[in-house]
């Protein structure tokens, strides 16, 4: 209730904004207030917004404190996470980027929001419903499973904390420690793929290396591997046939835009045809949706049991008390949110990891150092170093999580909304609703 407040508070003070422009637009000569009885009572609705405002005392933009559009025209712009930065480098740790919405840049207040069992729900951004498009749910089936848009929830996305821990009930067994070690043999015969490919790169070329592009590829056919039974084949291929890796792209960069839109607003943005970001993006969802249909139905006639991946573990789940299945409509939204979340993410990991790298000499060379001694002798050609020992390597993993600090690979935060009773954090109070 107290999200819809804000909300409504929010699409008045960029009424208000909206009304005083265009009125100081339309006056002619000097601008005089008090001469107009209408301009000066939207000055005063203005003022007494402003003073009545819980969140007053927290800076930022000036229209992130009257509009959500501030923020989610910086999603549009894909400068969000650029935008969010200079604002926080010019007013502090705590700024405004909502009339209900602040974002926050203290280590320390990490623990305090995002703690297991925590009483900080997650926020609008998840919000996977579409309330005015629900119609379109008889006209296609696709709609169901639209990542949040009209469609079923996953892991990622429930906002009810008992539907999320049932949930993950569901989804836990194949991402046990014991589930992925399992499942390690076949990520490595992705693995040797991809070092046998930039080895004929680089001999080829004369140094030259796209990595950008091979690492994507490999991310994409380890994830595919792992969730639908088989890698997508672009490795082998040396291209991406289906387009996924753009379709990913672009249904990453829409929900982002649209999960800052208020949730009313969301299914309208699929016919705004003056910018093609929106319902292309849209569009791009539903073709991802379509070749998960066809590889979840492909694999069920396969019958792969001996590999223990993520659908196997979905095909044979039961819930403990009921004994009823997954329905067909969750599994697909939850392999959609496994691929998304396993695949671009991670070649943006690597790719990083050996930029920074190679930029700093000391640490390219301790680090080859620590591989040396750790992996001695001459080595298979279809050799890859098992994870039990990778693992344990202090020099590789400290520079992973160094790269994951300094250039993360999620553009957007994972909001959080301030419980009924409000709560003060790190020495600011935030109501409820914010």
């Amino acid at each position: 209730m107290e999200l819809l407040m804000y909300s409504w508070w929010g699409l008045a003070g960029s009424l208000i904004v909206c009304l005083q422009s265009l009125i100081l637009s339309s006056t002619r000569g000097a601008y005089e207030p008090l001469d107009k009885p209408i301009d000066f009572a939207i000055q005063v609705l203005a003022l007494y917004t402003y003073f009545l405002d819980p969140l007053r005392d927290i800076p930022g933009p000036f229209w992130a404190r009257w509009t959500p559009f501030w923020l989610g025209i910086q999603c549009r712009r894909l400068r969000r996470w650029q935008a969010v930065h200079d604002a926080h480098q010019k007013y502090g740790d705590f700024v405004r980027i909502g009339p209900c919405h602040v974002s926050i840049s203290r280590p320390t207040a990490l623990h305090e929001i995002y703690k297991q069992h925590n009483v900080f729900i997650k926020g609008s951004h998840y919000h996977h419903k579409f309330p005015a498009s629900w119609w379109l749910v008889k006209r296609s089936p696709l709609t169901l499973f639209l990542p949040f848009a009209a469609g079923k929830p996953t892991l990622f996305s429930i906002i009810d904390p008992s539907a999320h821990k049932e949930r993950k009930k569901h989804i836990a067994p194949s991402l046990a420690p014991q589930a992925l070690k399992e499942f390690e043999p076949f990520m490595d015969q992705n693995l040797v793929r991809f070092k046998k490919r930039l080895v004929d790169i680089v001999a080829m070329s004369s140094g030259y290396l796209e990595l950008v592009k091979w690492t994507n590829f490999l991310a994409y056919d380890v994830i595919g591997d792992w969730v639908y039974g088989k890698p997508f084949g672009f490795l082998t291929a040396g291209e991406d046939e289906t387009g996924m890796t753009q379709v990913i792209d672009a249904r990453t960069e829409v929900t982002n835009a649209l999960g800052v839109l208020p949730v009313w607003l969301r299914p309208l943005m699929r016919y705004f045809v003056v910018d093609s970001f929106w319902y292309r993006g849209i569009q791009d969802v539903n073709k991802m949706v379509s070749l998960a249909i066809s590889s979840i139905n492909e694999r069920k006639i396969i019958q792969q049991n001996d590999r223990k991946d993520f659908l196997n573990f979905l095909f044979s789940d039961q819930d403990s008390k009921t004994g009823i299945e997954l329905p067909f409509e969750d599994i697909v939204a939850e392999c959609c949110s496994m691929v998304i979340g396993g695949s671009d993410s991670t070649s943006a990991t690597i790719t990083h990891f050996v930029d920074l790298v190679c930029r700093t000499p000391g640490i390219q060379h301790r680090l080859q150092t620590e591989l040396d001694e750790t992996f001695r002798g001459d080595l298979e050609e279809d050799w890859v170093p098992p994870e039990s020992i990778t693992s344990h390597l202090p020099v590789l993993n400290g520079t992973l999580k160094e790269t994951l600090r300094m250039r993360p690979t999620a553009a957007s935060g994972l909001e959080r909304v301030v419980p009924h009773e409000g709560r003060n954090i790190q020495g600011k109070w935030l109501p409820s609703g914010v």
